[in-house]
């Protein structure tokens, strides 16, 4: 099963899914994975092909029926020149699923690589991770493809600009590189100081033509035994150095797909409040790390209506006493895309317990299908069988008070401040709403007053007039910390501006302060 030798890319450009399917014939019980691991000819020329998408595990059925030109006879689109058809009904596969084969053009490749291999995946913008801070910038992207490479993801490149050779024929630019393009990423590689990539173009043919392409003199006896490349100008594959990569091509995506990992799939659907009314919950038994997404329905598929904002973040571990949970782990942005991802990095993996993903929808709109992910790595598969990995849980008004409290306390944005006799802890929750923790030791019992009533765009939760009172007994120690008030988002839209102001007194003496 080989997809670069005799495929022909068609007049459909879908270099996106190509570039997919290419990264995942390196593989080839992936291949046969999606046919459900039935390798012979069907011979009523029917076939089930089997993905998931939003999320879910889904199954699409063909036959062996293709469009095909009028004057030469041949498939229109995507085909081999031999008797091979797998990809020839994977793309008539993801057609049908989309609504036609106009729907499946012009995309972006790791997400049809997230879709049939029911993954988590991500994309790394250059523009983006050039900028202070970001891994190329610090030096850490290369090293990370090369630890991606090293654990087997499947990884794709994009360039800049606007296909206009597929449909039209035309030759590609001197560089061999085809603008607005899609390429499999298939190996990042530093050795003796160099540092290279090695790319293939699905189409089997247009490839670089600068430092390190086949006829490059950057080739010598010593490279070519580092590197072993294999040199052929109709194969699509080519390799370039980390410096023209990064100046030529404008993005990464990586799919995170190991078959060894515990995955646990959850639907959700949003409500008219600004959180999800369930939330999942899973169990890890040993140090665990991996990755957390959340799917909206792709907007992709005809008829399905634009995307909302959600962000989700996941809290743990779980006390015992009362189940509140420690701290706030990790978040998503909030932001209206078709999927969100985020990391459980080796660097701070989960520790024995159990853990919570509840999903925020400050934009209120009930009944959309959701899909959190959960995808954890061979030391997490402790927690538990795949059918016992996670449950749902009702998120409730307790519920919402232990998120605000440990999101106040632990969130990375978290401040610490004082306000009259409290000392308080304070961040932005993960739908743009505010939580506030206030604890105080007075000697004697006093009564705090807080003030929200002038805050824009928040709304206290349970209070009209925007403001809460506490008591807080005199004490001797440091005093118990309590949630003032978690103030929820009335808009998606503008930025929400947090305005507070306190009162108090003295409940013996009376005295206002």
């Amino acid at each position: 099963m080989c997809f670069q030798e005799g495929t022909s890319r068609g007049a459909l450009g879908d270099c996106w899914f190509l570039a997919a399917l290419a990264a995942l014939a390196e593989q080839p019980a992936l291949i046969k994975r999606l046919f459900g691991n039935r390798s012979a000819h069907n011979e009523l020329g029917v076939y089930e092909v089997h993905c998931f998408k939003n999320g879910q595990p889904t199954v699409i059925l063909v036959d062996d029926l293709f469009p095909c030109s009028p004057t030469t006879g041949k498939p229109c689109y995507a085909h081999g020149d031999g008797n091979e058809l797998w990809v020839m009904l994977l793309e008539k596969a993801w057609a049908k699923l989309h609504g036609s084969y106009e729907q499946i053009e012009a995309g972006i490749p790791y997400r049809a690589l997230m879709d049939l291999l029911g993954a988590s995946g991500r994309e790394y913008q250059f523009e983006v991770e050039s900028k202070p801070g970001g891994l190329v910038n610090t030096d850490g992207f290369f090293p990370m493809l090369c630890n991606y490479d090293k654990r087997g993801f499947l990884m794709t490149a994009a360039t800049p600009g606007e296909d206009n050779l597929t449909k039209t024929g035309h030759k590609a630019p001197t560089s061999g590189l085809v603008p607005g393009h899609a390429y499999t990423l298939l190996e990042a590689r530093e050795a003796s100081g160099i540092r290279l990539v090695k790319l293939r173009n699905p189409w089997g043919d247009c490839e670089w033509t600068g430092d390190w392409s086949d006829e490059s003199s950057k080739w010598t006896d010593k490279t070519k035994a580092l590197f072993k490349p294999s040199f052929n100008k109709h194969d699509g594959e080519f390799w370039m150095c980390e410096a023209d990569f990064l100046k030529h091509f404008t993005s990464v995506g990586v799919v995170f797909y190991s078959d060894s990992w515990a995955e646990s799939r959850s639907a959700l659907a949003t409500s008219d409040e600004d959180v999800c009314k369930k939330a999942v919950v899973f169990r890890v038994s040993s140090p665990a790390t991996g990755f957390i997404t959340l799917s909206q329905k792709d907007t992709r598929i005809k008829g399905v209506p634009p995307y909302i904002k959600l962000a989700f973040a996941l809290y743990g571990p779980l006390k015992s006493e009362d189940g509140w949970p420690e701290k706030e782990i990790l978040r998503s942005n909030l932001w209206p895309v078709r999927e969100l991802t985020e990391e459980i990095p080796a660097s701070a993996p989960l520790q024995p317990g159990d853990y919570v993903v509840v999903v925020f929808t400050p934009a209120k709109i009930a009944d959309r299908p959701l899909t959190v992910m959960v995808q954890l790595d061979e030391s997490g598969k402790d927690a538990g069988s795949q059918s016992a990995f996670s449950s749902l849980e009702s998120v409730d008004d307790d519920v919402k008070s232990s998120l605000a409290f440990a999101t106040a306390c632990t969130a990375s944005g978290s401040r610490k401040g004082q306000l009259g006799p409290c000392t308080t802890w304070g961040a932005w929750m993960p739908n743009s709403g505010y939580a506030l923790v206030a604890q105080a030791a007075p000697k004697k019992r006093t009564e705090v007053e807080f003030n929200f009533s002038k805050c824009q765009g928040l709304v206290l939760h349970g209070s009209r007039s925007g403001k809460v009172s506490l008591d807080f007994p005199a004490t001797r120690g440091d005093g118990e910390k309590k949630l003032v008030g978690l103030l929820e988002p009335t808009s998606t839209a503008g930025q929400a501006k947090l305005s507070l102001s306190a009162s108090w007194q003295e409940v013996s003496s009376g005295r206002a302060k």
